[in-house]
């Protein structure tokens, strides 16, 4: 049942990566086409002003939580499929929840401090 729920979160975390993905490119590429009135998106005041709205933080978090659980899970698998004994799936899992972990407060740090300023 574990491994089912895993799996689930695993595939919606592709759907949320690829939402969330998108809307970060539609907004960094497709300006003139949104008439967001940003006439330089990638322009460091224009990533800096977005970093600093809340919404833009939320958005930054999901994405960073959706793909780092869809990466991390699927590179588990990829492993675990080359692994034997339960001993190394164990040390496989908790290498890659405390990787995870680390990855996200790592990542994470720049949009929080950004968005506290």
């Amino acid at each position: 049942m574990l491994k089912t729920r895993m799996h689930l979160l695993f595939l919606l975390a592709a759907v949320g990566t690829a939402v969330f993905l998108g809307i970060h490119m539609a907004v960094q590429h497709l300006n003139r086409v949104l008439a967001t009135g940003d006439a330089n998106p990638t322009s460091w005041l224009s990533m800096i002003g977005r970093a600093t709205q809340s919404g833009w933080v939320v958005i930054y978090i999901l994405l960073l939580v959706f793909g780092i659980y869809h990466g991390l899970y699927g590179l588990r698998g990829i492993i675990i499929e080359m692994t034997k004994t339960d001993k190394a799936i164990a040390i496989v899992n908790w290498i890659f929840i405390v990787g995870g972990i680390v990855l996200f407060a790592w990542a994470a740090y720049v949009p929080i401090a950004l968005a506290i300023k």
